[in-house]
Parts: C-alpha cells; sequence; structure tokens
C-alpha cells in the first residue's frame, strides 16, 4: 500500500503539472510579446513610396499611404498645364530694375514655331527675364533696364512642366550683344528700342551661334 499513491496524491500532482504547463505557456507569449519574429520587423521597415521631384522618379520612406506618392508614368515629358498668351513674361530674375517701364525689345517670330526668348547679363551670363512668343507673332517686352545683354532664343513646340522652357527643343541660338541705353531729353525720358526678328535676318546671322539645350536652359 505504501508504494501507492492515494487519490488526493494523484489529483495534487496533476494540478501542479497542470499550473507548470500554464507558467511556460505565459511565459513563451510573453517572450513572443517582446520580440516579434525577424521577418515582421523587416515588412514594416521596408516600405518605400515614390514621390515627384522635378520629372524624375525618387524612393523616399513611407509607403502606399504616404501623401507624397504619384503615378510618374503621367508625370515624365508632361507639359504645361496653363495656356501662355502671347508676350508672356516667363521669367524675372533680374530685381526691381525689371518690373518698371524702361527700355524695349520687340521680337519678331516668323520662325513657324513658338519661340522663349531670354536676356541674359552680359558680364556674368545670368538669365533676367525671359519671354514667350506665340508662333508667327510679335511681342514687346518693356521692362529692360539699360545695360549690354545676350539673347538667347529657342524653338518648339510645347512648353514642359516647368512652363518655362519647351519639352523638346528643335533648335537654339545666341544672339549678338544689344546694347540699351535711356536717353535724357528734359522733363522726360527716351527709352531705348531694338528689335530682333527669329530666324535672324541676314544682317543679324552673323553673329548667331546654335547652342545646347544645358546651354540655354542654365539661369
Amino acid at each position: 500500500m505504501g508504494s501507492h499513491m492515494t487519490r488526493q496524491e494523484v489529483i495534487r500532482t496533476a494540478r501542479l503539472a497542470a499550473a507548470a504547463t500554464l507558467l511556460v505557456a505565459v511565459a513563451f507569449a510573453v517572450a513572443r510579446i517582446g520580440h516579434p519574429p525577424p521577418a515582421r520587423i523587416a515588412a514594416r521597415k521596408i516600405r518605400p513610396a515614390i514621390s515627384l521631384h522635378h520629372g524624375e522618379a525618387r524612393l523616399e520612406p513611407g509607403g502606399a499611404d504616404s501623401p507624397r506618392i504619384s503615378a510618374l508614368s503621367s508625370a515624365k515629358g508632361t507639359h504645361c498645364s496653363l495656356t501662355i498668351p502671347n508676350g508672356q513674361l516667363l521669367q524675372q530674375n533680374g530685381g526691381a530694375l525689371w518690373t518698371r517701364r524702361a527700355n524695349a525689345l520687340t521680337i519678331d517670330n516668323r520662325s513657324g514655331f513658338a519661340v522663349v526668348v531670354k536676356l541674359r547679363d552680359m558680364m556674368l551670363g545670368h538669365m533676367r527675364a525671359s519671354v514667350f512668343v506665340a508662333k508667327n507673332s510679335t511681342a514687346i517686352y518693356d521692362r529692360v533696364p539699360d545695360g549690354r545683354y545676350v539673347i538667347d532664343y529657342a524653338l518648339g513646340n510645347a512648353l514642359d512642366e516647368t512652363c518655362s522652357t519647351f519639352s523638346h527643343l528643335v533648335y537654339a541660338g545666341q544672339l549678338g550683344l544689344l546694347r540699351f541705353a535711356a536717353q535724357d531729353a528734359g522733363r522726360e525720358t527716351v527709352y531705348d528700342r531694338q528689335e530682333i526678328t527669329i530666324p535672324p535676318l541676314a544682317d543679324q546671322d552673323a553673329d548667331t551661334n546654335a547652342i545646347g539645350k544645358d546651354a540655354f536652359d542654365f539661369d
């Protein structure tokens, strides 16, 4: 009889075994909560999103729910969404002097394409103003301060998404130096007026050089 367990001892042993099993299960669950599997960690960290930056795809942190995600296929090579009228000033980097009425540049576009004309500072080469001239049209820009300027021009069909240059340049060239100088005539100022024709006329052609897209787009 001494080698056999009583009913009470059997019940007590079973309860202790069940309690030990429960403790092991709880400890394992706690360990899983504190240390997720490596695969799940990687899935949370690597969620790249595509954002638009000057027409190029860039990978940035985020996910499909990121507000910066956009469709690249419809962005690259897009055209200006605005209707640009003839004579529209596209860019002006010359400061306050270029906001007041002054000397005038008349642009006669006979090329059969739209034209963007840029006035560049002769000394530094920086673009001071750019003007859009529609196909077979004439435009006058009358905000040119006294000074010497190099004229760049480009021919194309459609402006790109920046609305400041063409998606594809048919041709780009640089005219010779233009000098603007207003004259003081007593109580009033007589402003200088210069005119260019695109394509250049015979007397202008000798001073014309072809330039590349990068040179034209430089501001």
